[in-house]
């Protein structure tokens, strides 16, 4: 086999930049934006944008697959706009996550203003009877603010997890028992205001702290209770006005009952919508994205085809010019590929182009575009690198071919398969060079035919050195 020839060029000056990570990089391709990360070159000192040198990962991962099986089972549940949504178990601890993160800093907020309005009660006290006021401050200020202090400090630590529900429904229950513990020793009719306003903390606790539907159930069940209790057991409450206190409770427990069962159902309903919508958005991106893919992709080797080639050269080049970065271009084509065609047929054509495709490959830096641009004629894109790190692309990518070492007898007895590149560079400056790039990048590949084919030419004039 006949050693390769490098043939000889001028090394054209590049811009240093500093290294580093630029964060993040979008690259609009025929209207799919592609947000692929950066990395630095094969030339350390050069940054430069990434792109999968096998097109087919450019895709892969960008659009998660929609659960399908789910679908189904939210359709049902929106089929019936009366009932209360049945969630499907697969979406449950989406929902609790999403249900969570909204009432969480919102119930902090509410149970300190809460906790504040129930110690201003003490005041009333002071006029009314003001032998219970050490008791009151006892209960309020010692014991019950201090635990809503340490329920708020632990929620913002995101320590209390699995018990918050239970810690948000003691909170609750709290002040109905501190309302009826002070009931059982009111002896004073001036207090039956503070007795009458006991609902208010049930209404409170019931329609402005946001719970789970079972929680606040189970919190208006208990605190209607206790508070019914509490003004049963209250001495100086008139058995005129006993009844009413009751039915003023009972009514307030079954208004908050109502009231979660109807947001729980407008909760659900949404999030069932907007997951639904989510959901179908996402298949229906992913059936574009693969519909692109075909159409970008070609079928025979999972290269890059011409079209998203020439889509690729345009926006590599304008990124060039606009980071003020060089970029160097690879014309590749299999010599005596017709010969081999005719002697091996179609399909073993077709096997030698994969088998060629899939080492050229191998030889790509990560950021770099392979495409297959038309017969048996490649191109390969090497944003950032000068003429010298293309040249040595270029030669890993004639190497490893020719060491494959596939028998091309219709170009001789002991003949293999080789390839011939040429290789160009630039510094871009105007948006419409690219095309001088390729053209450039042709005539060298056509002066390592001239030369003697399995070749890398890198100038226009091609003369000949091991």
């Amino acid at each position: 086999m006949r050693a390769a020839r490098m043939l000889p060029c001028h090394v054209h000056a590049t811009i240093s930049v500093q290294p580093g990570l630029v964060p993040r990089a979008k690259w609009r391709h025929l209207g799919w934006c592609l947000d692929r990360p950066v990395g630095c070159a094969v030339t350390p000192y050069l940054v430069i944008v990434s792109w999968s040198a096998e097109f087919p990962q450019a895709v892969d991962g960008m659009v998660d697959e929609p659960d399908q099986r789910l679908l189904p089972l939210i359709e049902q549940a929106l089929s019936k706009p009366g009932r209360f949504p049945v969630m499907p178990a697969g979406l449950w601890t989406l929902y609790s996550a999403e249900f969570d993160a909204e009432r969480r800093p919102h119930n902090r907020a509410m149970v300190l203003l809460f906790t504040a309005l129930l110690d201003l009660f003490i005041l009333p006290e002071f006029f009314s009877e003001p032998n219970m006021v050490p008791y009151s401050c006892l209960l309020r200020l010692v014991l019950y603010t201090p635990c809503v202090v340490l329920f708020v400090a632990l929620d913002r630590q995101g320590r209390l997890k699995r018990h918050y529900e239970a810690w948000l429904l003691a909170l609750a229950v709290t002040p109905c028992i501190i309302a009826a513990l002070l009931c059982l020793r009111t002896v004073s009719v001036d207090a039956l205001a503070n007795v009458r306003a006991m609902p208010l903390i049930l209404i409170f606790t019931g329609l402005v702290w946001r719970m789970r539907f079972r929680t606040t159930v189970i919190n208006a069940v208990l605190s209607a209770s206790i508070l019914i209790f509490g003004v049963v057991m209250t001495p100086v409450v008139p058995r005129g006005e006993l009844a009413s206190l009751i039915i003023t409770n009972l009514s307030a427990g079954f208004l908050i009952i109502v009231f979660a069962r109807r947001l729980e159902w407008r909760d659900r309903r949404v999030f069932l919508l907007n997951t639904h919508e989510r959901m179908r958005r996402s298949l229906v991106t992913a059936q574009n994205n693969a519909l692109l893919l075909d159409v970008l992709t070609d079928p025979l080797t999972g290269l890059a085809n011409r079209r998203c080639f020439d889509e690729a050269l345009s926006a590599v080049w304008l990124e060039s010019m606009r980071a003020r970065q060089p970029i160097s271009l690879i014309m590749i084509d299999v010599d005596h590929f017709k010969a081999f065609n005719d002697h091996y047929g179609h399909m073993g054509g077709d096997e030698c182009l994969q088998r060629v495709a899939q080492h050229l490959r191998n030889a790509m830096r990560a950021m770099d575009v392979m495409a297959r641009y038309g017969g048996e004629e490649f191109a390969a894109i090497l944003p950032g690198a000068g003429l010298e790190t293309a040249a040595a692309v270029a030669e890993r990518m004639r190497v490893l071919v020719a060491e494959m070492g596939l028998p091309n007898a219709g170009a001789g007895t002991e003949a293999i398969v080789t390839i011939s590149l040429g290789v160009s560079h630039a510094m871009p400056s105007d948006p419409q060079g690219a095309q001088r790039l390729l053209e450039a990048a042709d005539r060298n590949l056509y002066a390592a035919k001239r030369g003697g084919r399995n070749l890398v030419a890198v100038c226009d004039s091609p003369a000949g050195v091991n």
